[in-house]
């Protein structure tokens, strides 16, 4: 039976609403900024530059600044090792978690049933490997070939006739390594969602998934195109409600501690939030209920980003399984699941044995 886009669409829509995906997602909302500090340690670590733990204070300054240092003085490998390393960071929280939302909004658009958290779990860590691994992959594709293109035409620094032929070679190869990162880095913007989903529906693994992303591109990107689009404004239509009420919210605890504690009072939270930000002391008075606002306004921007982050899982769940039937000709109703017992390599061992090795007789006795 076949499946319309509207019908996957309004379906995915409503297993976005889920609150078991949103708590999952807000798991990998809240990992991703010790996620991203961590990154910027390596990055720092690998570049030589100072570790600071003291600015870690400052959690955006102190991923960041790695990168602007790196752009200011024109160190493009350094630029490049920073995304890498970042990529490869977020991927484990947003593969392992991510996985999961994937797996269950899975379950839940293939068959109907809700599959329970600890299962949906259990299932992303048999296959941690394939959910950071492709996206490890889809990154490594872009970045690689650049930073190799990097090291290639330092060969320009060589000074002589031999220093200008290998330059001359340099940019040729430079040159092929650009496009193929180019062309990696459009299937990869593109087609990517779709390594995740592969996996949470056909229990397979990276190799699997990456060979989708490039085999669903070619088989029709502009379809391709049309569909992602068609499930993302699914994903920002059901989140524009949820992000008015959330920035309504805020501002009006903001005008609400103004017209109560006095917009002195006001103006000294705000004030501290400031200096906070910018690495600055604050009166202990002001300081606290500063952190508090902060708090309460970090939980409603991670509450959103949740809600958000699992409609944004569950539609590309949604994508995929009708480019799926468009592109394989499979049902949306089909799921891969490993058998839950064992597997068997042969008649013996699953214990069936020949009729004459137990000492029955084959014929029939004659009178």
């Amino acid at each position: 039976m076949t499946t319309t886009l509207a019908d996957l669409w309004h379906r995915t829509g409503r297993a976005a609403r889920d609150d078991r995906k949103r708590l999952l997602s807000l798991y990998a909302v809240l990992a991703t900024v010790p996620a991203l500090l961590l990154g910027s340690l390596l990055a720092r670590l690998l570049t030589g530059a100072p570790v600071a733990f003291g600015a870690m204070r400052r959690p955006v300054a102190y991923v960041t600044d790695p990168l602007v240092s790196a752009w200011m003085h024109d160190d493009d490998l350094a630029v490049l090792l920073w995304l890498l390393v970042q990529s490869l960071a977020l991927a484990v929280p947003w593969g392992l978690l991510g996985g999961a939302v994937a797996r269950m909004a899975a379950v839940d658009l293939a068959t109907g049933r809700r599959e329970p958290p600890p299962q949906a779990l259990a299932f992303a860590r048999r296959h941690a490997l394939g959910f950071v691994g492709s996206k490890a992959a889809l990154a490594a594709a872009v970045l690689v070939p650049l930073a190799l293109a990097s090291l290639v035409t330092m060969l320009g620094r060589w000074s002589g006739p031999a220093g200008t032929a290998l330059f001359t070679v340099g940019v040729v190869v430079a040159g092929a390594l650009v496009v193929a990162a180019v062309l990696a880095g459009s299937v990869a913007a593109a087609a990517g969602f779709v390594a995740g989903p592969t996996i949470a529906c056909e229990d397979s693994d990276a190799f699997d998934a990456v060979s989708r992303v490039f085999g669903y591109a070619a088989a029709g990107l502009p379809r391709l195109l049309a569909v992602r689009l068609a499930f993302l404004g699914g994903a920002l239509l059901g989140a524009s409600w949820r992000l008015l009420r959330t920035g309504a919210a805020l501002v009006l605890l903001a005008l609400a501690l103004e017209a109560g504690a006095g917009r002195d009072r006001a103006d000294a939270l705000f004030a501290a939030l400031a200096d906070l930000g910018r690495g600055r002391t604050a009166p202990w008075g002001d300081l606290v209920p500063a952190l508090a606002f902060a708090a309460v306004g970090a939980t409603l921007v991670a509450l959103w980003l949740a809600d958000f982050a699992s409609r944004v899982v569950c539609g590309r769940v949604g994508a995929y399984l009708w480019l799926r039937q468009a592109v394989d000709r499979l049902p949306t109703d089909r799921l891969r699941t490993a058998p839950a017992g064992p597997t068997f390599s042969d008649a013996e061992s699953a214990g069936f044995v020949e009729v004459s090795r137990i000492g029955v007789p084959t014929k029939r006795p004659s009178r």
